[in-house]
């Protein structure tokens, strides 16, 4: 089988995956911040999906298959497509692959991202939002008397020390918006993904931490088949 990498640009991280076939033998983290990707010297091909306007160099000789805008991707959408960024229909194309059913795809990333995909398989649209990070980043960084605190499950609701209140109020405002949205769309898989998903996984149908490396992945057979 044919080894390639899949690699997932985000805002805060850089996840580089090496695969073969379509099964993930290692995932590496790199921070966004970098300049120029690692390959591998022994993968000839890799993908790439970006949600950063920085233009990266790629340490390799390999062929570079970019999934941008313009990109064949084998799922319709009602959205305004040059607005709809790739790592969400990469993610709603590999959550759809997964169930065959109506599906919804929280990804909790930097930003959160919620996109419907019905039965037949058409992308329905969605919504934004700011992760639960950046939602901890903003509350320190614009109320000069609340500290930065890690993201943690927590959902007692009275809580004793500023930082617990932190962490439980945007805990809270999250897993409710997913309660939520489990409550109003009964026939719809719920999906969760991203790097925070795994403090939320109690809350999915099913849980995929790296669902746009998957996407990728689904693309390039689409592709190179």
């Amino acid at each position: 089988m044919g080894k390639f990498c899949a690699i997932d640009i985000g805002n805060t991280d850089i996840k580089i995956a090496t695969v073969v076939g379509d099964k993930i033998k290692n995932i590496r983290l790199q921070s966004s911040d970098i300049k120029t990707i690692p390959i591998p010297h022994n993968i000839k091909t890799a993908i790439v999906c970006s949600v950063k306007n920085h233009k990266y160099t790629f340490k390799s000789g390999s062929k570079i298959l970019f999934a941008e805008k313009d990109i064949e991707i084998p799922m319709k959408t009602k959205y305004e497509r040059k607005n709809l960024g790739v790592d969400r229909l990469l993610a709603s194309y590999a959550g759809y692959e997964i169930t065959k059913k109506s599906t919804i795809i929280i990804n909790l990333g930097t930003a959160l991202t919620v996109d419907f995909v019905a039965k037949n398989s058409l992308h329905q649209g969605g919504i934004i939002t700011a992760g639960y990070n950046l939602m901890l980043e903003s509350l320190s960084k614009k109320c000069d008397k609340l500290p930065l605190v890690n993201a943690k499950q927590n959902h007692r609701y009275l809580q004793l020390t500023t930082e617990q209140a932190i962490q439980s109020g945007t805990y809270i405002l999250i897993s409710s918006f997913i309660e939520k949205l489990k409550k109003l769309h009964k026939n719809y898989v719920l999906i969760g993904s991203g790097g925070s998903s795994s403090l939320f996984k109690r809350y999915f149908d099913i849980h995929k931490e790296n669902i746009v490396i998957l996407g990728l992945i689904k693309l390039y057979h689409y592709h190179f088949k």
